[in-house]
């Protein structure tokens, strides 16, 4: 619903910042969302119910370490290793293991200087140490800006949301406002999910699999249910995804500590 119209009046101008102030509500549809409900008439209901934060939950978090995008780490406590679905990009930025990406940047250094001179003398030895911190220290880098730029951000947004569900009929702010964050959702938070989901299941386009879960989510969300049943779900997606996000922070952080910890222990011998 919308609280309180501002229009202005047939003969009167409007002023800026008084237009309608939106609420969860009225949001949660699919009028406002720029969908039509008789395009999702086909989606059964298994894939909505696919969608259901309790059977997306396996594929993100606690995945099999073998996973193609399996990342993991241990959390604060724990004896055991969690390991989480990341997208392709991720997976390429964040250091799975920190002492195989140092191997990694020593062996090819030492490779490439064995063609002049023998990869046991001293001086390429040394060099194959500065490269290996070299490494640690460059990924180490872009985790940090990634986890400053990227997943706190995002964190944020959906704590904010969160906030919104404990009051579902409260003034949500201006139309433009709100619109920006729900598409930042949408595309970067519930679309980055659905992509590590994507990843680690092996979807293609061909199969139609990406459309299909966008479209069960879009229909869980906006246009399924009453208007109480979709502020639930939303309320439940918006919980997985802070689990989430919550785990990739901490594997990050556990990331950087021990990209700290290997350029102390390894710079001594310098």
């Amino acid at each position: 619903m919308i609280t309180r119209s501002r229009e202005a009046a047939p003969g009167q101008i409007a002023i800026p910042g008084l237009e309608p102030r939106l609420s969860l509500v009225h949001i949660l549809t699919p009028e406002y969302m720029g969908v039509r409900a008789e395009d999702y008439a086909d989606v059964p209901a298994a894939w909505v119910e696919w969608a259901a934060p309790e059977h997306l939950r396996p594929s993100l978090i606690d995945i099999a370490w073998d996973d193609r995008s399996a990342v993991g780490y241990k959390p604060a406590g724990s004896n055991r290793r969690t390991w989480l679905a990341v997208t392709p990009e991720e997976y390429q930025m964040f250091a799975r293991d920190v002492s195989w990406l140092a191997r990694t940047a020593i062996n090819g250094t030492l490779n490439a200087r064995a063609r002049t001179i023998s990869p046991f003398a001293e001086v390429n030895q040394l060099a194959a140490q500065r490269a290996g911190i070299h490494a640690v220290e460059s990924r180490s880098e872009t985790m940090q800006t990634y986890l400053a730029h990227i997943v706190e951000p995002r964190i944020k947004q959906i704590d904010r949301f969160k906030e919104s569900t404990e009051y579902p009929n409260l003034n949500r702010g201006n139309n433009q406002k709100v619109r920006q964050r729900f598409e930042y959702l949408q595309q970067f938070v519930i679309g980055d999910m659905l992509r590590a989901i994507g990843n680690q299941r092996a979807w293609t386009t061909e199969s139609g699999k990406p459309k299909r879960a966008e479209q069960a989510i879009t229909k869980r969300l906006y246009i399924d249910g009453s208007p109480s049943q979709r502020a639930a779900n939303f309320r439940d997606l918006l919980e997985l995804a802070g689990d989430y996000y919550g785990h990739k922070k901490a594997l990050l952080l556990t990331k950087i500590w021990e990209s700290k910890k290997y350029i102390k222990d390894n710079s001594a011998s310098d």
